[in-house]
């Protein structure tokens, strides 16, 4: 029985040490959530992880040239497409004016 006494004052022990850890971590957090806000943290966090991802693009950009050159010069032909229609039907001759009397079905005169 005194074995299982001195087991149980030991385990004590070991739980009050462990306790006042916790309780020690516990207001260190505190005071470092006192010193710097809730919003600042996530604020922080997400700055960090925007320039990861900015790092990561970087580095796979750099790996990939002619694929990001590529998407590029697609994204700008999408962007500039109508500009780029209507510049190529002036050079061919084609004018928006007699394209819509011939779909309506409709003559002009001029």
């Amino acid at each position: 029985m005194t074995d299982q006494f001195a087991q149980l004052a030991q385990d004590r022990e070991v739980r009050d040490v462990a306790h006042a850890v916790f309780r020690a971590d516990l207001e260190r957090v505190r005071q470092d959530l006192a010193a710097r806000g809730v919003a600042g943290r996530i604020a922080d966090k997400a700055g960090e992880e925007a320039r990861e991802a900015v790092d990561t693009a970087l580095g796979v950009a750099t790996q990939h040239k002619g694929v990001v050159a590529g998407t590029l010069a697609a994204l700008l032909l999408w962007i500039l497409r109508n500009p780029l229609i209507e510049a190529i039907g002036h050079l061919f001759g084609h004018d928006d004016d007699h394209e819509d009397a011939d779909d309506d079905g409709e003559e002009t005169d001029t």
